[in-house]
């Protein structure tokens, strides 16, 4: 074969070539074939920064087709080019990339689609009580009522600030966490930064009777006699309690009253008051007179007040 045969016959090769080529298109990053008799029609779709507008570059773009399924990157202005064909359809379709929320959807892709950026990650704070009491924030609205426990997902370097209100009859003991951050377990306030997951529990305590109120009693006395509780101003008596006093008169002297803020009283003080001024009364024992015995001389006795007279005889 001379070199004009050898080059019609490469000719005709590479016709041949061009000819079977033409019945298939390969369908970009899809890597299916394409039939001639159908239409391949191209697409191209823009990722962007959801925050800055800018392209994402190197995004991954998957698409599953109901013939077939690939993917690929996107370039540097953001884009990445596939082909539908006709008859066939679009499933789905997935973009991502690192540091980015992924973006999917069913059916056709739009030509523009944004991801969002990840800035903060989000971590699982639970809020516990421990007795009767109410967590509350800085606004007074309530956070959680103890006993109970709260769950939430709050973004990374969340400020949580909270003040334990005890209920009735309870009292505020002490904060517990898992977060290796300074505060006061003691300070019914605490403020944290939420930088992990982590747990916080309020503890509430039951509380005692409350201390007892004591009235302040004086004592006083009028007269000769001796009273226990002797004289003085106590601390001592609890308000509502009871005072009993002992009298005893000097010779010569009675116990008249017992006088209690002015007011004539028994000798037990009852349900004593804050202030109480209490005094008890001696008075001397008036003695009768002496009876005298007059004689006026006629044998009569005259009684006159307390003496009698007698007439003189003559």
């Amino acid at each position: 074969m001379n070199t004009t045969e050898i080059t019609k016959t490469r000719q005709i090769i590479a016709a041949i070539m061009l000819i079977v080529g033409m019945f298939f298109i390969v369908g970009g990053s899809l890597g299916y074939a394409l039939p001639l008799s159908q239409t391949a029609t191209p697409h191209t779709v823009t990722v962007i920064d959801s925050v800055t507008g800018q392209p994402v570059v190197g995004a991954y773009v998957f698409i599953y087709m109901d013939n077939g399924q690939g993917g690929g990157y996107t370039d540097s202005q953001g884009q990445h080019k596939y082909y539908t064909v006709e008859g066939h359809w679009m499933i789905n379709w997935t973009i991502r990339k690192g540091n980015y929320v992924t973006s999917n959807g069913q059916g056709m892709m739009p030509d523009s689609v944004a991801l969002v950026p990840i800035t903060s990650f989000t971590y699982q704070l639970t809020s516990m009580g421990v007795g009767s009491g109410t967590l509350k924030n800085p606004s007074d609205v309530t956070w959680l009522s103890s006993p109970g426990q709260r769950i939430d997902n709050l973004p990374e370097n969340s400020a949580i600030t909270l003040i334990a209100i005890p209920s009735t009859g309870w009292t505020f003991d002490h904060w517990a966490s898992t977060f290796n951050q300074y505060y006061d377990p003691h300070s019914a306030g605490i403020a944290i930064t939420l930088t992990d997951v982590g747990t916080l529990t309020a503890y509430f305590t039951q509380a005692g009777p409350p201390p007892p109120s004591y009235a302040t009693v004086t004592i006083t006395k009028s007269g000769q006699g001796t009273i226990s509780p002797s004289e003085g101003t106590y601390t001592t008596y609890v308000v509502g309690s009871s005072i009993t006093l002992t009298v005893t008169a000097a010779s010569g002297w009675r116990y008249e009253m017992t006088k209690r803020n002015g007011i004539e009283w028994s000798t037990t003080i009852n349900s004593l008051g804050a202030t109480e001024n209490i005094e008890v009364v001696f008075v001397p024992v008036t003695l009768p007179p002496e009876t005298s015995w007059v004689s006026i001389g006629i044998g009569i006795p005259l009684v006159l007040g307390t003496v009698v007279i007698f007439p003189r005889e003559r």
